[in-house]
């Protein structure tokens, strides 16, 4: 498990570490589709053949489907890989590897939740999902753990997306309402202290 930090907040330690194993993005309920063609890797939702924009939109629309928006995914890969819709500067180990689209059967159903939903819309819900996948390729997914001061485990979380500064306050907000899993057995014994004590007074 690699630890990035580690702070005290409300009498805990809280360590932010990188999720190693986290869920693709991909597999939640999504509004675009990521169709990438790549020789070595399997990227986005499905593998394709490469083809132009207009040969993608033909192809759907053979298939009983209209595109309402569409961009171009680009991948940069050198000991790693990061995916954007507007490409990288490097010629030699980036390009285009697909297109990200939205089709109108999935508009319509996104539209039944009352959303604002123009072409410019969608163009950034999927440029969102991207930025997204973008985080799980590079790493960039985190979780916390809470401990005592002591060391002992208290409660952890994992698979944040959304930048060290999100994680950073969900794991505040956890350290403030969780729970030492000592502090029951240190009350119960003071209280037990207390009874004994006074069962000895009422004695003397």
């Amino acid at each position: 498990m690699h630890e990035i930090e580690r702070f005290e907040h409300a009498g805990k330690v809280v360590r932010i570490c990188r999720d190693e194993d986290p869920t693709s993005p991909r597999e939640w309920g999504n509004l675009a589709t990521l169709a990438c063609w790549h020789r070595r890797e399997k990227l986005g939702d499905e593998q394709i053949a490469p083809c132009s924009e207009d040969e993608l939109r033909e192809r759907l629309m053979n298939e009983g489907e209209r595109v309402v928006a569409v961009l171009p995914l680009y991948l940069y890969q050198h000991s790693g890989m990061t995916m954007n819709t507007t490409g990288f500067s490097c010629p030699w180990d980036s390009g285009q590897v697909g297109w990200a689209y939205v089709t109108e059967t999935a508009a319509r159903r996104w539209r039944g939740f009352g959303t604002v939903t123009s072409q410019a819309w969608f163009e950034d819900a999927i440029r969102q999902e991207v930025s997204t996948y973008d985080e799980y390729l590079t790493g960039q997914v985190f979780g916390y753990e809470i401990e005592t001061l002591d060391g002992d485990f208290i409660d952890s979380c994992w698979g944040f997306y959304g930048g060290l500064a999100y994680v950073r306050e969900e794991a505040r907000s956890a350290a403030e309402y969780a729970e030492d899993p000592h502090a029951a057995e240190k009350a119960e014994e003071l209280a037990s202290r207390a009874t004994f004590a006074a069962g000895e007074g009422a004695y003397a």
